[in-house]
């Protein structure tokens, strides 16, 4: 009996602490709040490094924002997307070191 009375009393603990780790969820009201925050500024300067337009970075964040609950979520499937684009997923990096072995460029 005390057993099941310590079972009860934990499972309530931890349901209460779930509902308060979850954050709300944060998506701009349009697509130019969106655009004018840090982020996305600092995800358009990582990606005009690499060789991406500001224009087409922009031109891709324009057309994930609807389809996703988040900025972070935009962001990040922005991300994934332009480093498949790069060659900088792990895909991407196998394929290049096959690539590379047989060329006797790389042991």
């Amino acid at each position: 009996m005390f057993i099941y009375q310590l079972q009860i009393k934990f499972w309530e603990k931890k349901e209460d602490q779930s509902e308060t780790t979850q954050a709300p969820v944060e998506k701009s009201e349009s697509f130019e709040a969106f655009a004018k925050t840090v982020a996305v500024k600092k995800f358009q300067d990582e990606w005009k490094k690499k060789g991406f337009t500001k224009r087409g970075v922009s031109k891709l964040l324009i057309l994930l924002w609807p389809m996703h609950k988040s900025n972070k979520g935009v962001i990040q499937a922005a991300k994934d997307i332009l480093s498949c684009l790069k060659g900088e997923d792990a895909l991407g990096r196998l394929l290049g070191a096959l690539k590379l072995v047989p060329e006797s460029i790389m042991k």
